[in-house]
Parts: structure tokens; sequence; C-alpha cells
């Protein structure tokens, strides 16, 4: 887990139902199943709980307590505001805020989640042990995390995707979810990495829940990061302009698969057994990748010219 879980699980034991539930009502009317194990189908904005459990005073304690507030702060964001989207199944949650540093006060997004519990019926591949149940899991659709008072720059160009540069606070994020899964008594964390640089970063916490595709994404990040030295930026850029080859010299595009954080015993069994390494092992030898170098190169070298990466920083007038 992240370097926050630690902590993290400690302030959770901290936090009551009662106050994340930010309910006006009893303690055993809180505790209701009905209320805790499933989503909340009538909500709509400014009622409801987010997943069913959530109420908009409590997602602020929590907030403040597991510092993202203050993370925020150190970053110029001193008065976040919260907006909860709970539409049917999946519910959005957005934190805004003015940057202390701007001329106007307008609000910039610096956060925006999109889960929905979901039912995973996992059908392990051929030469892993079965899993005879079904479970249910918070599924991650969207998670945006940016900071749109900071430039891109040469030290942090733009990623595939981006329109700002990152916040700076993935993990704690990841870490509080974690907590939120476990809260709501589901099995774990489901993704499906929209970019390389997405499954690089979660696959330190998540893995692939087929080994093949883990073994898939060993042997480009090995290709690329290691083999050609390219930064995560350039790795996925390289990715995303088809510059990576197959073994018949066509381009090969990204594609996320499902990637797991679980804290039941059975799936950490799963991931932990000595199948799962050697089907790993097995779809990182089978892949024959190679990257047109000159091709990226030429595309790198105009992306700097025209600004995708980051603003010129050339003197004008």
């Amino acid at each position: 887990m992240t370097r926050y879980d630690r902590d993290f699980r400690r302030i959770a034991r901290s936090l009551s139902r009662l106050e994340l539930a930010d309910s006006k009502s009893t303690e055993d009317e809180v505790l209701d199943p009905s209320m805790l194990l499933g989503p909340d189908r009538d909500a709509r904005v400014g009622t409801g709980r987010f997943m069913g459990f959530y109420g908009t005073s409590g997602l602020e304690l929590a907030f403040e307590r597991y510092g993202l507030y203050a993370a925020l702060a150190r970053r110029g964001f001193t008065e976040p505001q919260l907006i909860l989207r709970l539409d049917d199944e999946r519910h959005t949650l957005i934190l805004e805020a003015p940057h202390d540093g701007a001329a106007t006060p307008e609000r910039l997004r610096l956060l925006e989640l999109v889960v929905r519990r979901d039912a995973m019926l996992p059908t392990p591949p051929t030469g892993m042990p079965a899993l005879s149940k079904q479970y249910e899991v918070l599924t991650i659709d969207w998670l945006l995390l940016q900071n749109p008072a900071l430039p891109f720059t040469p030290e942090r160009p733009r990623l595939p995707g981006q329109n700002h540069p990152g916040l700076g606070v993935g993990w704690r994020v990841l870490a509080i979810l974690y907590r939120a899964a476990e809260r709501l008594g589901v099995s774990g964390l489901v993704t499906v990495a929209d970019h390389l640089h997405n499954a690089e970063h979660y696959a330190r916490e998540l893995p692939f829940f087929d080994p093949a595709h883990a073994g898939r994404l060993s042997a480009l990040l090995k290709l690329l990061r290691v083999e050609h030295q390219l930064s995560v930026a350039e790795a996925s850029w390289a990715m995303e302009w088809a510059c990576v080859k197959d073994g018949k010299g066509e381009s090969i595009a990204w594609r996320g698969e499902a990637q797991v954080a679980t804290e039941d015993e059975g799936l950490r069994a799963y991931f932990k057994s000595s199948q799962y390494g050697i089907l790993a092992k097995a779809g990182e030898d089978a892949c024959r990748f190679e990257l047109d170098r000159a091709a990226f190169e030429t595309q790198w070298a105009e992306a700097l010219a025209s600004g995708l990466l980051f603003p010129s920083t050339a003197p004008t007038g």
C-alpha cells in the first residue's frame, strides 16, 4: 500500500460512521445495512450521500483529517469547495478552489473523481487457480488531479490527456480511496488506465488482474524506460504517437486493462501466487516490441516546436 497507509488506518479508526454519514438521525439509523452497502439510487445534487454513505460534511471532515486540505493549502489553494453529483449508480466528487496568488477569485478544478459500486466476476486465465465468488468493488471510472495554477515546463512537460500539470497528491488520494473501500465493505478498487503513464503509476499499487497484461506492461517499460532511457512523458507520448511496433512491424496502441487493489485474502493470494508470476513472465517474454526511435524523435521535436509539451520560453519583441 502507499506510504500513507499506516497513518490513514489510524485516522480511519478515529472517524465514526455517524461523523462520516453526516446524519441528523440516530446512530442505529446511520448503521442500517441498506444505507451502508447500497448506493442511494434516488440521490440528486444537494441530497443523498456519496456512494450511499458519505455526507458532505463527513467528506470535508475526512479530507481535513487525512491532510488533503492541508496539502492543497501548501499549493496555494486554501478555500476548497466540495461539489457532489449523485447520478444513478455513478457518483462524481469535485474539488474546486481559487488560487491565493491569482488576480481574480476564479475557482479552479483540482480534483474530479467518478466512481461506482460494481460486481467483479473474475475469470482467471488458464493456469491460474479458480476464484469461486463474485467480488463487490469500487470502480474508478475517472480520476483527475491537476494544478491549473502551474505551467508546463521542460522538467514537467504535458502528458497525454493533460490540460494542466498534476497536483502532486495522487498517493494521498489513493490511500483515502483504500480507506473508503474498507468503510463501504467492498473487496477493493478497480480502474483501467487511459494512458501508459497512468498504468505505470497505478501498477505500483494496483496489479493487473490478468498476469499477461502485467507482463505486457513490463515489456513496454523495459523497452521504453530502460533500454531507450525515455522519461515518463516521453514513453507515454511514444505510445500515444504509435511509435511502438510489434514483432511484425505494426504500430500498437495503448489498451488499458483492469488493475485491482484489494485486501481480500482470496484475491491477495491470487496476485501473490507463483502461477501469477510465471504467467506474467511468460506474457513479457511473448512480447516483441520495438521503438521507432527516428519517428519518435521527429514527433517530439514537432511537439516542442508547436508548444504542445510546454509553452516556449523564447524571448519575444
